[in-house]
């Protein structure tokens, strides 16, 4: 997914890129199957995505979404290494 045209930092651009991110999961996870889990696919792709762009606007409003939210210690990985 391409997110260059945005600025993730603000939280604007980190709503865009979360509705991105959900259009984009709910596509992957959709399946005809009753026995498959969609509800839990979709809950991780949005939370591993989230994690991998590592914006704090994003998470922001993955947190205003999603409880639990994301934990804290997550957001600062990349800031750790």
């Amino acid at each position: 997914m391409k997110f260059g045209d945005l600025d993730v930092s603000t939280p604007e651009g980190g709503a865009e890129l979360y509705a991105r991110i959900r259009s984009a999961a709910l596509r992957v996870c959709a399946q005809p199957d009753p026995i498959w889990n969609a509800k839990s696919c979709v809950d991780k792709a949005i939370a591993d995505a989230v994690t991998k762009v590592n914006q704090p606007a994003l998470f922001a409003v993955y947190n205003n979404h999603h409880k639990p939210s994301l934990p804290r210690s997550t957001q600062l990985l990349s800031q750790t290494r």
